[in-house]
């Protein structure tokens, strides 16, 4: 594991590294992590547009279940942006507490330019 970056914001302890191996899985992966260890997003470097984790792509797979035709879409949490990316496509809204973890997916995980309000909403 390389750390790339580590610091405590306002809200978290917030790292950013590389690692081989994630959740037994080898490749080259980006990973944001909170405190306590807990991972947030996570990129495949070789296949950047791929969802790595599952939790993402249960979200994905409800929303296309329950309505394939959905265009807006909010969520609550931006992490390392996996959901606006794969939802580019759609109108997607963010609400994001802390605004570190939207520069850090901008300076580590090549998202695009994203705009804040005050209150925190980031839009796609």
């Amino acid at each position: 594991m390389r750390v790339l970056y580590r610091n405590k914001s306002e809200q978290h302890e917030l790292t950013v590294y590389d690692t081989k191996k994630l959740y037994g899985e080898k490749g080259q992966f980006r990973v944001l992590e909170f405190s306590n260890a807990a991972v947030q997003g996570a990129m495949d470097l070789d296949e950047p547009n791929r969802m790595v984790l599952e939790y993402p792509r249960a979200m994905v797979h409800l929303m296309e279940r329950n309505d394939p035709e959905f265009d807006t879409v909010f969520v609550v949490g931006h992490g390392i942006g996996t959901l606006p990316t794969y939802l580019s496509d759609r109108q997607v809204k963010v609400a994001e507490l802390d605004a570190e973890v939207v520069e850090l997916s901008q300076t580590f995980l090549d998202m695009r330019e994203v705009l804040c309000s005050s209150g925190m909403v980031v839009n796609y």
